[in-house]
């Protein structure tokens, strides 16, 4: 669950993660699943689906990978 937090923020340096105490706290999952709602911002992106996998932030060895196994 940890994967899909943006901690870095590029373009926020943080804040949305910082602002949402998550450096300090450990929110269980359904805590956590209710502050990425309010907060869509604190999603590492991009997030890539394809068929049963999911690919999360800059992974283009997932992307090659997705692709080969949908041709």
């Amino acid at each position: 669950m940890g994967a899909l937090l943006d901690s870095e923020g590029k373009a926020y340096e943080g804040k949305a993660y910082m602002d949402a105490g998550l450096k300090y706290l450990k929110p269980s999952a359904s805590q956590l699943l209710e502050k990425i709602e309010w907060e869509p911002s604190l999603l590492r992106l991009p997030l890539i689906r394809s068929a049963n996998r999911l690919s999360i932030g800059q992974d283009e060895d997932a992307w090659k990978a997705m692709l080969v196994a949908a041709t």
